[in-house]
């Protein structure tokens, strides 16, 4: 049963009119009681990082050219972002040396063959890959809509999986057998400042055994999260590291933070993977449909917009810079 959300609040019951504020920094936190009235923003002006994406029209490179690799969306502290929409198998093996993967399947269905085993995508669910496993997708009915991070730090597990003995799901090993003839195979190895193609006479994903348990490569299904940790209003925290959290926000109408917020910490980055994920801000009212990715920077107030169905959220509060890549549609 989770508490009261007057918990949250400090007790404090607020009367018609007025609207209780949380400024957050972190470890200090302040509460204070403003009129309603005195919200948001005639205008604006300046470089503030507050920008919104409808990825569902966004054109990737992969989505007409297999031999394409995923578009880069926006930069982050030693992580980015990035999107593919393949329809087709992906011609090369990849691996990368420099950055851990989590890979969310916003919509379609395939598979990821990894050297550990097959993973099956399918929407709702993540695939974590850990810096240097070797895979290949292999979309399965048309468009495969996955969102990446890519992150330099590793991605730690979060006591909540203990919590709430969240699942996890195994490559299934061996690969199915080969369909293909013999020939030469690419694999496109990734660093930090350096990239490779290499040309090899075997399948680089083709491996004899695995010895032993691991935690390399696995998924995580969005079904299987709840929509806060038992005894608190607090969504799920997926991953964390010293520059991120990604929290998994199901919260709808009346189930958030009883409290306008107006964090000083993190910025806060939304990918929406269903339902309505609305804010209303200080600098205007962000519409927030399944397929949108919007950022809202370190400061700037908000609070629950109209929810009339209840999200699938991924948030990721990040520390350091926010940029958004050229050309991506706003």
């Amino acid at each position: 049963m989770a508490v009261s959300r007057t918990i949250l609040t400090r007790g404090h019951e607020i009367k018609a009119g007025e609207m209780l504020e949380k400024i957050d920094c972190g470890d200090r936190i302040a509460m204070d009681v403003k009129d309603k009235r005195f919200f948001g923003a005639e205008s604006f002006s300046g470089n503030i990082p507050f920008w919104q994406a409808a990825l569902d029209k966004v054109a990737t490179p992969d989505a007409l050219d297999p031999a394409a690799e995923p578009l880069i969306v926006a930069d982050l502290d030693r992580m980015r972002f990035k999107l593919s929409k393949r329809a087709a198998p992906m011609p090369y093996t990849w691996r990368s040396t420099a950055h851990e993967e989590l890979h969310f399947i916003h919509r379609g269905k395939g598979r990821f063959l990894t050297e550990l085993g097959v993973i099956d995508a399918m929407p709702g669910r993540f695939i974590h890959l850990a810096r240097g496993i070797r895979y290949r997708v292999v979309p399965e009915g048309g468009e495969l809509f996955d969102f990446i991070l890519e992150s330099e730090v590793e991605l730690r597990p979060s006591e909540h999986w203990k919590t709430v003995d969240l699942k996890t799901t195994m490559p299934q090993f061996p690969l199915p057998p080969e369909t293909t003839t013999p020939g030469s195979w690419e694999e496109r190895i990734c660093g930090h400042d350096w990239s490779a193609r290499v040309e090899r006479s075997y399948d680089p994903l083709r491996i004899k055994e695995v010895v032993g348990p691991h935690e390399l490569a696995y998924a995580i299904d969005m079904a299987d999260i709840p929509n806060d940790i038992p005894g608190t209003h607090r969504p799920l925290r997926l991953f964390t590291n010293d520059v991120l959290d990604l929290d998994i926000s199901r919260q709808g109408a009346g189930e958030g933070p009883p409290f306008y917020h107006r964090n000083n910490v993190r910025n806060e980055i939304h990918f929406v993977h269903a339902g309505d994920a609305d804010q209303m801000t200080e600098l205007g009212y962000i519409d927030a449909p399944a397929g949108t990715l919007y950022c809202m920077p370190y400061g700037i107030e908000h609070t629950f917009g109209t929810r009339e169905t209840t999200p699938a959220t991924l948030l990721f509060e990040t520390k350091g810079g926010v940029k958004l890549r050229d050309g991506i549609i706003r």
